[in-house]
């Protein structure tokens, strides 16, 4: 019997012509090419988040040793300073710029005895791509070893990455960079000896020398695509093969195996493209620290020989000890540095060595270091003609290396599983394209509501690309407005977003009722495509929640519009499995798109993130048009949720919001619940996890811990949430493991208290029958599902709004910690209460009011 019914279920799901006959040739060709084309595509999507990633680690490495320069900069013409020197009028300044931009563009050569000097050489690539500049606190370039910028201003922007009130950039001279066009500045304030701040050093190299230095990776990464492409394409031949042969086989081309061979393949290239790329990282960290670490060295080197020049000792250096832990303090690649006397180097002199996070002078044995890990300089004496009086020493920190690969492993997996969900969906999109070309033959049940899911993903990818930022941006336009604190108008963006969905998520339940789901989806699409392009152009604060308001308008119709859609294609037995896969989708787009959202905010900015997402918008618009009108399967145009011929009152309506079960799930079921997901995961994580230092991309990784339960956990879950009829012990279930979440903070906080937070509201949303267990209510089926789902939803929609303030109040008003301790109680008492005042499952669909 279970044979019976595996032959059966094969033999629906296979390909086919529309007469029923197999395969031909050239619907084979077609099957193999998309396949192909998938490979393509997904390593393409891979690639160009990894170089962009990569790109940003080179800029990031080359700021970092230009760092040491600009610092060492700083130094002199502070020590000049303090023996009267004036910035407006410095003899000798050319000259002094002229050496620093020779640091910057020094050459590193290994000797034959171990050592190695960092020589300088101005025909190096870098020279024509860098400049030397002081400029006075308001901007203004008064000296520079580029002609062209004396008499210029800097951007305003730039300046405002120095915060003079606080004697020093707060971060260091590396986190004081900043892009102007195609260049990129360092900034390095300079302070008399009363800490006035008196000048700010410059130094620019442009994005071109990036894009030099860039040229193997690139070269290299080529080769590799095109080998990882090549022996793909030969496996994927080669496991189709057996499938695509034999064409007189009655059972056709398998789906599923199809699908799993595709995703096999294509996820062993990708990791192991991932994988080529981290080891590649690993000799390029080594090789550019090697470099900065050198550049130190020989700056330190011929600072010391200088001293032995007038007649000092090696081992009577007044505060060397004292020099070598600033050194070490300014570089965090370095584990120890160090002088010995008489090369090579038997007794140690002076020792700054890393301990347990820290810094300390002293005088060790030298240790044994892992070879690539140590760095060794001459120190020659007073006469030179090789003269040696000691060395110079400098250890890597392995600890660091390891943590960078360990940042780049998480970028890889990042890119990883935003391709691989991107080739998921890609791949439904591809196989509904076959099967608008006669390709595949499916339950039709299944193809009408899997169709919707592509257009899903689109959307939400264009709307989500912003999501990890929204806040941030926003407090970018900040300008003092009806007297709110800072904290609490940044989230206004946020409410005026969702008080539109709300809104629109009222009017589209009306709307599909009456005219069908088409309407509002390709309006809903338009809306949000149209805020989306305002929230580009918008340059103040109150422009910007407009526009936010335009894309909840979008969102909502869509959502409502796409819900209504898997209503209709879909019995009551599969409702919640069509709105699974529904939502599988909304959280893959948003997955993929807060994700790459925010490692594209970190490489190009917030502002044109926004014009991207439009982009994706446009598709999903095109994608509807051309396909969705195949999946109405000849039906008509609009089709609608709730073809009711009974008239709807106001006292349906009144009967229906005064319902005991309704108003019960509406206040301690989905308000707390909406309340907990856009307050956490859209305002608190982005503004709390900035504010600790958190990247970007360490944001969005948070985002994605939420959908990926959504997509992994959801669906499974919710065959037990069909087969069950105690769909209220699971709304219980999934409130209990949201307002747990919460509590971690009571324990601990940062970067792993909030991805243990989001990933419980993750499981909590995976719980959630909410809006199954409102469909089975009998005041529903009276006052139509459009419209009942409608209120339902538009009522859950206040909690979002309220969201962003509730939390701005708590934190506020208790901290953070304990403010998010205590909403977690409240959600806890809110599960109760729903548990003890809703009617069981079997009495809500008899019952009309309680």
């Amino acid at each position: 019997m279970i044979r019976s019914k595996k032959r059966n279920h094969d033999a629906q799901d296979v390909l086919a012509t529309p007469d029923g006959r197999t395969p031909s040739a050239s619907v084979r060709f077609r099957l193999i090419f998309g396949a192909i084309f998938l490979l393509c595509l997904a390593l393409g999507f891979n690639a160009l988040l990894t170089i962009n990633k990569l790109e940003s680690l080179y800029v990031n490495a080359v700021v970092s040793k230009y760092a040491i320069s600009a610092k060492d900069l700083q130094r002199k013409l502070e020590k000049s300073l303090r023996f009267g020197k004036s910035i407006q009028k410095f003899v000798g300044m050319d000259e002094v710029l002229a050496e620093t931009h020779a640091n910057l563009n020094r050459e590193v050569f290994h000797n034959a005895d171990g050592s190695i000097e960092a020589k300088k050489n101005s025909s190096l690539s870098g020279g024509g791509h860098t400049s030397v500049s002081v400029s006075d606190p308001d901007g203004h370039i008064l000296y520079s070893t580029d002609s062209f910028f004396v008499g210029t201003v800097l951007p305003e922007h730039a300046m405002a990455r120095i915060e003079p009130e606080k004697g020093r950039i707060s971060q260091g001279i590396a986190s004081a960079y900043t892009q102007v066009g195609s260049d990129y500045l360092i900034l390095a304030p300079v302070f008399q000896q009363n800490e006035k701040w008196v000048a700010t050093i410059v130094v620019k190299f442009s994005r071109a020398q990036i894009r030099d230095l860039m040229h193997d990776l690139m070269e290299t990464d080529a080769l590799v695509i095109g080998a990882i492409l090549g022996i793909g394409v030969l496996l994927l031949i080669l496991l189709l093969n057996p499938y695509t042969k034999n064409v007189s086989d009655a059972r056709g081309f398998p789906r599923k195996k199809i699908s799993w061979i595709m995703f096999s393949v294509i996820l062993f290239a990708q990791i192991v493209f991932s994988g080529i790329n981290l080891y590649l990282f690993k000799n390029y960290y080594l090789k550019i620290n090697s470099e900065k670490a050198a550049v130190m060295a020989t700056i330190l080197k011929e600072d010391v020989e200088f001293l032995l020049g007038k007649g000092l000792r090696l081992d009577k250096l007044f505060r060397m000890d004292v020099m070598l832990g600033e050194i070490l303090t300014a570089a965090p690649e370095l584990d120890r540095i160090a002088i010995y006397d008489k090369y090579p180097a038997n007794a140690p002199l002076y020792i700054a060595e890393k301990e347990n996070g820290g810094n300390r002078t002293s005088v060790n044995a030298e240790k044994t270091v892992e070879s690539g890990f140590k760095l060794r300089m001459r120190i020659d004496g007073e006469t030179g003609g090789g003269d040696v009086e000691g060395a110079v020493i400098a250890e890597l920190s392995r600890k660091t290396l390891f943590n960078r690969l360990r940042e780049i492993a998480l970028d890889s997996l990042t890119v990883l599983v935003i391709s691989i969900l991107f080739f998921v969906e890609i791949q439904i999109l591809i196989f509904q394209f076959l099967g608008r070309h006669g390709v595949f033959r499916k339950d039709r049940h299944e193809l009408s509501y899997q169709v919707v899911r592509p257009a899903a993903f689109l959307f939400l990818f264009g709307v989500d690309l912003s999501i990890s930022f929204l806040p941030l941006y926003t407090e970018t336009l900040y300008e003092p407005l009806w007297g709110m604190d800072v904290d609490v108008a940044i989230g206004l963006p946020i409410s005026a977003e969702f008080l539109m969905v709300g809104i629109s998520i009222l009017l589209a339940g009306i709307w599909i009722d009456k005219r069908g789901w088409r309407e509002p989806l390709l309006m809903g699409i338009v809306l949000a495509l149209a805020g989306t392009i305002h929230s580009w152009l918008s340059s103040d604060m109150l422009s910007f929640i407009v526009s936010r308001g335009i894309v909840g308008l979008g969102y909502g119709c869509v959502i409502m519009a796409a819900q209504g859609f898997t209503i209709a294609k879909t019995d009551d037995r599969r409702k919640a499995q069509g709105l699974s896969q529904l939502w599988a989708g909304v959280y893959a787009g948003s997955i993929c798109g807060a994700a790459a959202g925010a490692m594209l905010a970190e490489r190009i900015g917030f502002n044109p993130v926004f014009i991207a997402g439009a982009g994706f918008l446009l598709l999903a618009f095109c994608y509807t048009l051309v396909f969705m009108t195949s999946a109405e399967d000849g039906a008509a145009a609009s089709v609608p949720v709730q073809p009711a011929a009974v008239r709807v009152v106001g006292r349906d309506i009144f009967r229906y919001v005064t319902n005991r079960n309704v108003v019960a799930l509406l206040l301690f079921a989905s308000l707390p619940s909406s309340l907990a997901f856009v307050g956490f995961l859209y305002y608190f994580s982005p503004v709390y996890l900035n504010r600790i230092g958190a990247s970007q991309s360490n944001i969005g990784r948070v985002y994605m811990i939420y959908g990926i339960c959504l997509i992994y956990i959801a669906p499974y879950i919710s065959r037990f949430v069909d087969a069950s009829e105690n769909k209220k012990g699971f709304i219980f279930l999934s409130g209990f493991l949201g307002g747990v979440g919460f509590l971690t903070f009571y324990f601990f906080g940062g970067v792993a208290a909030t991805a243990i937070t989001v990933l419980m509201l993750g499981l909590s949303g995976s719980f959630d029958a909410s809006r199954a267990f409102a469909l089975k209510f009998k005041v529903t089926r009276e006052l139509g599902e459009g419209k009942a789902m409608a209120i339902f939803n538009s009522g859950g929609r206040i909690g979002q709004v309220l969201a962003p303030l509730a939390f701005g109040w708590l934190i506020a008003g208790w901290g953070v910690n304990r403010g998010v301790v205590w909403f977690g109680v409240a959600y806890l008492v809110s599960a109760l209460l729903f548990f003890m005042l809703t009617q069981n499952d079997r009495k809500i669909a008899t019952h009309r009011s309680m």
